[in-house]
């Protein structure tokens, strides 16, 4: 237990942080990072007003504003956001499949229709496609995490 005991140091806080964060991406998804859009929104609007107290009146009312739309945006404008997004893609990806297919290339028709089915997904149901997202990258970022914990332990 004491050997075991030794091996924990600083360097065992950027793995077990990669874990940590790669379960609440697959717990919570989108909600996840819409309280951390909150939390920088609430640190921006205090550090701003303390800027103010301060006398830098400029710094301060920027990240006053910033603040508010990292808290208020994070939770209203994301549908409103990510709906135009999703327009742009569909779009994007029927306009680029029609050439692609006269050209006869495969590999472009995939990807531009995969573009297209993405957008419509998108469109559907707006988080949808993000909630996949963040699981995924939640799940990449668990198993780095577990690997990188392993690979400390097991090469001292």
């Amino acid at each position: 237990m004491k050997d075991f005991l030794s091996k924990i140091n600083k360097d065992l806080i950027s793995p077990v942080v990669y874990t940590v964060v790669g379960i609440l991406f697959c717990i919570f998804g989108i909600d996840l990072a819409r309280w951390v859009l909150a939390i920088a929104g609430i640190a921006l609007f205090v550090f701003g007003v303390l800027d103010c107290g301060d006398g830098e009146y400029k710094s301060g009312a920027f990240k006053i504003a910033l603040g508010l739309v990292c808290g208020v945006g994070g939770w209203f404008i994301t549908n409103v956001i990510l709906t135009i997004i999703g327009a742009f893609l569909l779009a994007f990806g029927v306009c680029e499949f029609v050439p692609s297919y006269r050209e006869k290339d495969i590999y472009l028709c995939i990807i531009n229709g995969a573009t297209a089915l993405f957008a419509i997904m998108m469109l559907l149901d707006v988080f949808l496609p993000l909630a996949w997202i963040y699981i995924v990258l939640g799940a990449v970022l668990t198993i780095k995490g577990v690997f990188m914990i392993v690979e400390h332990f097991y090469e001292k």
